[in-house]
Order: C-alpha cells, then structure tokens, then sequence
C-alpha cells in the first residue's frame, strides 16, 4: 500500500471514511448510510458521554453493538477504552492506534473506524449535534484538525462493563 493524503470537507468526514472502508473492503457497498436523525436536542459536550449511556437498557444496547464490531475495531476500541480508563484519559493519534493494534497504516486505522462507525448507525445509535452544527455519535470522540481519538470515561465504563 501507499499513503494518499487528500483534503475532505470538514463536515463530511464521516462519508468519507464509509466510503474508503468500501474501497479497503471489499467494495460491495456503494450507498453511504445516512446519519440516523438527531435523537436530542441538546448539543453533545465533548468528553462526556452520550445520554443514552445513562438510559435503562444501555447494557444490552452496549453488548448488541459490541458483538457487531469486527475484530479489528474491537481491537481499536479497547485501545481507547484502556486510555479512558487511565488516571487521565489519554488521546491517541492514528500512529499510536497503528502501533498498539498492529494495524498496517493509519489510513487502514481510519477505514476500521469507519467500519465501526457503520455499526453504530446499523444499531441506531444516537447522533449529537456540535461544533457548527456537525453530528457526531460519540461513541469515541475525535478531533479532525489534530487527528486524534479517546474516548469518554462514561462510555469505556460501559464497554468494558460489556466485555470489551
């Protein structure tokens, strides 16, 4: 593989990476899942973890979406678990998900993600809106300029609850 470097607007990253996990993939998919509707009005506060989390029924919610993300993103997930879960939660950038879960490339870190984030829009899970006005589903959280992952401590809680 090489790496290609390619700008994307910055609302539509999401797309964007559904989109390359296809083309990293076997290429079967070539309709970009909508984001499920808006399920609060509120605006997501970064670092916390979505409201659904704090909902009855979140467990089983939690453990029905676990079984569906591949190894790979399983793999990506813990790592971002563990950092929660540190005395403070640490952020990871695509080289250091790369280098914990033995991945190839960043841009192979980018595309499992993706692949996770189709599950969570197979799952229905919550968008938020942030930012000016971008929606995000929080399950980690990210930062697009600086390219960095983590994830709440509410969620990794519940992950892990789970089995991850």
């Amino acid at each position: 593989m090489i790496d290609v470097t390619v700008p994307v607007p910055e609302n539509r990253p999401p797309e964007f990476y559904t989109r390359f996990a296809d083309f990293l993939g076997d290429g079967s998919s070539h309709e970009v899942p909508s984001p499920q509707p808006d399920k609060t009005n509120a605006p997501h506060v970064a670092g916390k973890a979505p409201t659904w989390v704090n909902q009855p029924g979140a467990k089983d919610v939690a453990a029905a979406f676990w079984r569906d993300v591949t190894d790979a993103g399983q793999d990506s997930l813990r790592v971002l678990i563990d950092g929660a879960l540190e005395d403070r939660t640490r952020r990871f950038t695509p080289q250091d998900l790369v280098d914990a879960t033995g991945a190839r490339t960043t841009q192979s870190v980018a595309g499992t993600l993706s692949g996770v984030g189709k599950v969570v829009s197979a799952h229905g899970l919550s968008f938020y809106e942030y930012a000016t006005g971008t929606k995000w589903h929080f399950v980690w959280e990210w930062e697009s300029k600086r390219r960095i992952y983590w994830m709440s401590v509410g969620m990794a809680q519940l992950l892990r609850s789970v089995g991850a």
